[in-house]
């Protein structure tokens, strides 16, 4: 980024997704060397039910809807066309404590940075949220960086930024075009009985 000034946390957007209300549609480009995976990502949630959805043409369509207040959890191949159950008020934490997906839940940790960041010809005004974590013992930080038009975000991209040998390396990891930012849950993503019914249940704890 340029002209970039370290800045208290001030984004709405930032906050609205650290409230956990709001629905995010982003055509995604994965990096990794020299291959580059394209695929579509939404999320929906209204505090208490969410809708996470990852599709790949052609590849993968996973979808995992969850429910804090009956402490369940949904997990459909969109591909395979069915889906399983997991009530996870049968353990003693929710297995998904782990997952390697989880959300930054207190942005106040980390750095917020503003400036401009330059996509094509156009320098878009930016808010970046930087912070540290170890890899095989080497200590990378991750930036998330938003470029938004207007109040609202559209484009998000993460950078790696790591020591090699002395030297700084920095790599783009994911670059994303936010299609849709609404401060609120979509009813429609809400509607799990709704959705499951497009699946046939394979598998189910209860």
């Amino acid at each position: 980024m340029t002209n970039v000034k370290v800045v208290p946390f001030t984004s709405s957007y930032l906050k609205n997704m650290n409230s956990e209300k709001y629905t995010l549609e982003m055509n995604v480009k994965m990096l990794a060397g020299s291959v580059t995976v394209s695929m579509k990502t939404v999320q929906s949630t209204d505090g208490n039910k969410s809708y996470n959805r990852t599709l790949v043409p052609r590849y993968e369509d996973e979808i995992n809807l969850r429910d804090e207040a009956q402490k369940k959890s949904w997990d459909i191949d969109g591909i395979e066309g069915t889906y399983t159950v997991t009530d996870w008020s049968k353990y003693p934490t929710n297995p998904d404590d782990d997952d390697d997906n989880t959300v930054i839940e207190d942005f106040t940790k980390y750095k917020i940075m503003q400036g401009y960041y330059k996509i094509g010809s156009t320098e878009y005004p930016a808010d970046c949220i930087a912070f540290t974590e170890t890899e095989n013992g080497v200590p990378v930080t991750v930036a998330m960086i938003y470029c938004f038009n207007g109040s609202k975000p559209k484009y998000m991209i993460v950078k790696g930024v790591s020591e090699v040998q002395g030297e700084t390396a920095v790599q783009t990891v994911m670059e994303g075009q936010i299609t849709r930012c609404d401060t609120y849950a979509d009813a429609n993503y809400m509607n799990f009985e709704k959705i499951l019914s497009k699946y046939e249940l394979v598998e189910d704890d209860d």
